[in-house]
């Protein structure tokens, strides 16, 4: 439902259907890996007691940089990491 809100915004301020297919095939396969996520995580929940399960949720934040930082292979700056760590 919140999608629908933003359509009409995409068609004003963007170019939705410029977008190249193999852009549309990465953000495709975002959208199926997000939504596993959800679903895993909502149907572990019902397994695990609460405290954990809060614990691998709020992991999900700092753990997410690390993660990127191995597996892509862009390495920041000193300067993007001391801004950073200022926020």
């Amino acid at each position: 439902m919140q999608s629908l809100f933003l359509l009409p915004p995409s068609f004003l301020l963007g170019a939705p259907f410029l977008t190249e297919p193999t852009d549309v095939a990465v953000l495709a396969a975002f959208g199926l890996l997000f939504a596993i996520a959800s679903v895993t995580l909502a149907e572990g929940a019902k397994r695990d007691p609460s405290g954990q399960t809060a614990l691998i949720s709020a992991l999900e934040i700092p753990l997410a940089p690390i993660l990127a930082f191995i597996v892509l292979p862009s390495v920041p700056m000193l300067r993007l990491l001391s801004a950073g760590l200022l926020y």
